[in-house]
């Protein structure tokens, strides 16, 4: 659900970072000093969610966690989510960082209205109810962030509806394992500390235990991202793409855009067509072609893209190539180097918030 960058108008870019912004202005100064802690938990959980992918026909999806953080968190999990794309885009490569707003606005605003619908329900001391609520509510949450991201896309242009109506189909199963996960961790939640949502270390063992069990079930990938091989020969141009795991990206639409030599002047020509089930395109370039752009985009926004430069028929460059399909290790250097900025936001924000709350004239750490 997380959408790159280069692909949104800048209006739209522009309007959707407005509201992010306007929705962290609004839920940062509710978050209390004793919810830090979960929070900073929560928001490791969901930084490390979207190594956890499931391949769904050609594409591959991944959980969002976006119902759990709503129930566990309320309006903290907006902030949560925040701090996390910025981590997944900085660390990771998913998603982008013009688009961190967008992103954010998508994913929180889902997770605030599983917290909304979750806290207006009866659930206290009753743990099986506590669980089917948030089963509801994981899944209201994640439908409300899938029709942001669907709107947002089509407010691109009528070029990504394609890509929209099948974002919708590829994510459907995706709401089921939503509400699955918000099932479960709630329901333990609830079955071994009453006082439901309430700072524990239960709590922070159980969104880790819950992590653990999804990494060790579910092929892990390196933010499952799109890699791409373009080559040309002659006059042929030949594009294989695929995931991060090995697998073939298939039937992802391809846009090429081809330049003749530098400031020989002239507009662009446009090549477009779409991969086959292997991950594979061949087109015939136009004569004279010097320069060209291709970029390679799923129904799910994964997107690889490689400029080239051709001198005698050659591809001159190799930015972006690997020598066939491999599978990527998870980078743990990077998950950790995530976990570490989060603990010390966390030590941040409780440092500022005794130092804000501290009487005048007391020293915060007395």
């Amino acid at each position: 659900m997380h959408i790159s960058d280069g692909v949104l108008p800048t209006s739209v870019l522009a309007i959707e970072s407005a509201a992010s912004g306007a929705l962290a202005l609004w839920t940062v100064p509710r978050l209390r000093d004793a919810d830090v802690p979960r929070t900073a938990v929560l928001t490791a959980a969901f930084f490390t969610a979207s190594l956890i992918a499931f391949p769904i026909g050609g594409t591959s999806v991944h959980l969002t966690l976006v119902g759990l953080l709503g129930a566990v968190l309320g309006p903290a999990a907006f902030p949560a989510v925040l701090v996390g794309i910025v981590l997944q885009a900085a660390l990771l490569g998913h998603g982008g960082l013009t688009t961190i707003g967008v992103n954010a606005l998508t994913m929180g605003s889902g997770a605030l209205a599983a917290g909304w619908l979750f806290r207006r329900a009866p659930v206290a001391d009753a743990p099986r109810r506590a669980a089917r609520w948030a089963a509801v509510s994981a899944a209201f949450g994640f439908g409300i962030s899938l029709a942001i991201y669907v709107a947002t896309l089509l407010a691109a242009g009528s070029a990504l509806r394609d890509v929209a109506r099948l974002a919708i189909l590829a994510n459907l199963p995706v709401l089921g394992l939503e509400a699955l996960v918000a099932w479960a961790a709630v329901g333990f939640i609830a079955r071994v500390e009453p006082r439901l949502l309430r700072p524990a270390r239960r709590v922070v063992a159980t969104a880790f235990v819950l992590l653990g069990l999804g990494l060790v079930a579910a092929p892990p990938a390196f933010a499952h991202g799109a890699r791409m091989d373009a080559q040309i020969r002659g006059r042929n141009l030949h594009v294989e793409a695929w995931f991060t795991d090995g697998t073939p990206i298939a039937e992802a639409s391809v846009r090429v855009e081809v330049r003749g030599p530098k400031g020989g002047g002239g507009k662009a020509r446009v090549l477009e067509g779409k991969l086959s089930k292997d991950g594979v395109w061949d087109a015939e370039l136009p004569p004279g072609a010097a320069r060209v752009h291709v970029v390679v985009q799923d129904p799910t926004g994964h997107r690889a893209e490689q400029r080239l430069t051709v001198l005698g028929g050659r591809t001159q460059t190799a930015a972006g190539r690997h020598a066939g399909h491999h599978r990527e290790r998870v980078p743990w250097l990077r998950v950790l180097l995530g976990f570490g900025a989060i603990a010390a936001l966390a030590l941040l924000l409780h440092r500022l918030q005794r130092r804000r709350d501290a009487p005048t004239g007391e020293s915060p750490s007395s």
